[in-house]
């Protein structure tokens, strides 16, 4: 049985992928400049919750959408789409879930 068939609860995983302006912060904050998380450490962490939940929906805001649609799309993915950091946030608020990166 595909796990998207399942019966069980979906839960949804909110995942934020910041990149542009967080490099910009990086290079005005460090000399060196911020490096980018790369695909790899989101896949890494998407597969975590595919192992640990049946039927996991993730749901992804980013200020890169082109990055994240090239690189991030899968069948259990959504993209919020919305022009709107706040909105962005207030989605990802109400989540069961949450995976954030780069933090300040």
């Amino acid at each position: 049985m595909n796990k998207l068939d399942s019966k069980e609860a979906r839960v949804f995983v909110g995942v934020h992928v910041r990149r542009n302006d967080y490099q910009k912060y990086m290079k005005t904050h460090y000399k060196r400049g911020g490096l980018y998380l790369s695909r790899q450490f989101f896949i890494d962490c998407m597969n975590y919750f595919r192992e640990k939940f049946t039927n996991p929906l993730f749901i992804i805001a980013s200020d890169d959408h082109a990055w994240c649609r090239r690189n991030l799309h899968f069948h259990d993915v959504v993209f919020t789409n919305i022009a709107s950091p706040v909105l962005d946030l207030a989605i990802l608020g109400k989540l069961m879930r949450k995976n954030k990166t780069n933090r300040k």
